[in-house]
């Protein structure tokens, strides 16, 4: 991480490669829907709050999944 002064002209370069990186992922899931249709699949279609809901749940799985781990490499290092 760099450790310093940030000037405006970095932020804009940090902004543009985000907006690049959005774009890319947004062309990304554009093609793939694509492919979907073209096979004869209905592509998902969520709403807002559905999408949120998943988000939060894959956030849950993560966050225990990580307490998991963390609890395991404590048990390992009480065990040995």
């Amino acid at each position: 991480m760099y450790e310093g002064v940030v000037t405006p002209v970095m932020v804009e370069a940090i902004q543009a490669q985000h907006r690049t990186e959005i774009a890319k992922l947004t062309m990304r899931l554009v093609t793939y829907r694509q492919a979907l249709e073209d096979a004869g699949i209905e592509p998902p279609d969520h709403n807002e709050d559905e999408l949120l809901s998943m988000w939060q749940d894959c956030r849950a799985v993560i966050s225990t999944a990580s307490h998991f781990v963390a609890d395991l490499r404590s048990a390992k290092e009480l065990l040995a």
